[in-house]
């Protein structure tokens, strides 16, 4: 977590934490504790996502570590409307199970955007601060 002064905007959820980062990187970070989401918190933080981007789209880091489940309807959902406020993302898991389910994800339903799945989160901004 980085110190609340890089912080330009936040929103929290009664799931996941968003904020977006004064180096332009959009953060989402599952809540300690949370494994599963359900498509209201999906689409609640869409709503938050669109919210703090007022429009633009920015790089996006999502932190799962802890995710276990998320059912085709949530995927679907996601992959759909990702495009809309990010510019590329990468998710952050040392977890087998998300790393898992997003490879399959990945496979089966590639996201409009480019994406990678990635094991720490300086891996992760070092990525998305590439050019594409």
């Amino acid at each position: 977590m980085i110190p609340e002064e890089e912080i330009v905007e936040k929103i929290e959820l009664s799931c996941s934490t968003i904020y977006k980062r004064k180096d332009g990187i959009l953060v989402f970070r599952l809540l300690p504790g949370k494994t599963v989401v359900s498509l209201d918190d999906v689409k609640n933080q869409l709503q938050a996502f669109l919210k703090i981007q007022k429009g633009e789209r920015s790089p996006l880091m999502t932190v799962v570590n802890q995710l276990q489940k998320l059912d085709n309807d949530q995927k679907m959902y996601m992959n759909a409307h990702v495009a809309e406020f990010a510019s590329k993302f990468c998710i952050v898991t040392d977890s087998a199970i998300p790393t898992f389910i997003y490879n399959i994800i990945f496979y089966l339903s590639p996201p409009p955007v480019p994406s990678k799945i990635l094991k720490t989160e300086e891996e992760a901004i070092a990525w998305l601060n590439k050019t594409t």
